[in-house]
């Protein structure tokens, strides 16, 4: 087992902590990344760590909360600066028991020789800040989280069959749904149909009141869309989406109050929103252009019975409400 070194320096604002794991570089950031893993080790032995939130993304906010044999609870909370990755994960660190006072921690992780150096430079607003720290136990809690981190990664190794992750489960984010931001919110739908598009004679209408939001799952691996129209004769329903297999795509897995239940291809290249799906008799496509303010989505959908010739089928467009 490696040892924690701890660097304070006379008169700097300073505090620099280095420490070697026998572990992967993906799987010790993991380790830092990921709620489940997180409380196995973070902080001394004899306090007990629950995540409340832990969004891991450029803005994203964390906050856990420790509690002693006693039931003294003690909180912590701070924002992500940049996406976090293997190359660095940036944020800012705040002990709710002294509020105000706030630190700038980054962590750096960095495979060599078989093994991974993680070192966190954490940098104060003053010299009586990160002395307070050290006084408070700083040390104590330093040298058990490594020790407990080791531990976590030894359990995780390969050969572990009973601790290993599955191997479905990804060791990071990808940025490519960092795309996906643009659609999050609450949007108002209008929907406009030709003339005759609901039987000979019916005249062209604007439907305009249902709503759809989208936002994240925990995690931010997927994003949910929910729909609530209030046209008795419109579906409501959820969809989920996610990161297809080719590069840079996405699925989209569509279920509605009918029992329909169909799966989209889709893109958010630039500001185009696309979906398309391949089905014989009733092929589909929609093309959204969003705003240079992103707070609207103008576009239609089309049909067609055998992919090859396309017809207008409805107009639909998103306001942002909310």
């Amino acid at each position: 087992m490696h040892k924690t070194e701890i660097i304070a320096e006379p008169g700097m604002p300073v505090i620099t902590i280095s420490r070697e794991f026998d572990a992967p570089r993906e799987l010790v950031f993991r380790a830092h990344v990921d709620p489940a893993l997180l409380v196995q080790w973070l902080g001394p032995r004899d306090l007990t760590t629950v995540v409340e939130r832990y969004d891991v993304r450029d803005g994203g906010t964390w906050r856990y909360v420790q509690t002693d044999a006693d039931g003294h609870e003690y909180g912590f909370h701070g924002v992500f600066h940049g996406t976090p990755g293997p190359d660095a994960i940036v944020q800012t660190f705040e002990f709710e028991g002294t509020p105000g006072h706030v630190m700038l921690e980054t962590t750096a992780f960095e495979q060599r020789d078989g093994v991974t150096l993680v070192r966190s430079v954490s940098s104060f607003q003053s010299v009586d800040d990160r002395d307070a720290m050290i006084s408070a136990g700083m040390e104590r809690g330093v040298r058990d989280s490594g020790d407990r981190l080791d531990e976590v990664l030894a359990r995780r190794q390969p050969g572990d069959a009973s601790a290993a992750a599955p191997a479905d489960v990804p060791a990071q984010r990808p940025a490519a749904l960092d795309r996906l931001d643009a659609l999050i919110g609450e949007w108002e739908m209008e929907a406009t149909f030709d003339e005759g598009f609901f039987g000979s004679g019916s005249p062209a209408v604007t439907n305009r009141g249902g709503r759809t939001t989208f936002e994240w799952l925990d995690g931010r691996f997927f994003l949910t869309q929910r729909f609530v129209v209030e046209n008795p004769a419109a579906p409501n329903g959820i969809a989920i989406i996610g990161l297809s297999e080719a590069p840079d795509t996405f699925t989209q897995h569509y279920y509605d109050s009918r029992g329909v239940a169909r799966v989209y291809e889709m893109s958010l290249d630039g500001n185009v929103w696309r979906l398309h799906r391949e089905a014989p008799g009733f092929w589909q496509r929609y093309a959204g252009t969003i705003s240079a303010d992103g707070t609207t989505i103008t576009g239609a959908w089309e049909m067609s019975a055998d992919g090859q010739e396309w017809k207008h089928d409805f107009d639909l467009n998103y306001i942002k409400i909310g």
